[in-house]
């Protein structure tokens, strides 16, 4: 409805950790066609396909603006920074206190049919600790906030990190990525009124 790209907008920033930064939100027009997880160390992404019309995005590469057909969209690539920092917070105490409310709301509403299964409502999954080590990666613990949130879809093959590049560094902060994150919404949302 009216109220469905405020709301998109208010998820993603809800649910993005404290120090990554989005640099792109793209809206497919329909299911991307990959199928296994993009992972580099250090290396330079390639390009990939499919559902963007074949000419894919590579990394720093800003994309082209396509005029889209579609009457609605359900299927994004965000595509993002983040920097690790130990001992830095991982969510604010809002973030927190809010995905704590979520969790409450979808458990009480037990006649409400969702695509979350009751393990996936617990926000200790994805927020075992609030604190940044050098074990925790952040385009993971974004994907599985993103996967918690009521209007994105909790499949692990749906909503998902597709590519992922470390870029280490000397010294104290030595965790700077970029990452790209598959998602799918639990209902489209209209383009046009």
């Amino acid at each position: 409805g009216r109220y469905a790209w405020p709301e998109f907008f208010n998820s993603l920033q809800l649910a993005k950790p404290i120090d990554v930064w989005l640099i792109s939100i793209e809206a497919l027009e329909k299911a991307p066609d990959t199928t296994e997880k993009e992972v580099e160390m250090g290396q330079k992404a390639g390009n990939r396909g499919g559902a963007r019309g074949g000419m894919g995005l590579g990394w720093g590469k800003q994309a082209k603006s396509v005029e889209s057909k579609a009457a609605e969209v359900q299927w994004f690539i965000l595509t993002g920074h983040c920097v690790g920092i130990p001992k830095r917070k991982i969510f604010t105490q809002a973030q927190i206190s809010k995905f704590k409310s979520l969790q409450f709301t979808m458990k009480a509403k037990p006649g409400k049919k969702s695509d979350k299964k009751t393990e996936d409502l617990d926000p200790t999954v994805f927020m075992k600790t609030n604190e940044m080590t050098r074990d925790i990666q952040l385009p993971t613990i974004f994907e599985s906030s993103l996967r918690f949130l009521p209007m994105v879809s909790s499949d692990e093959n749906e909503t998902r990190l597709t590519k992922y590049r470390f870029k280490p560094r000397r010294g104290e902060v030595d965790n700077i990525s970029d990452f790209e994150i598959q998602l799918k919404l639990v209902k489209p949302i209209k383009l046009k009124r």
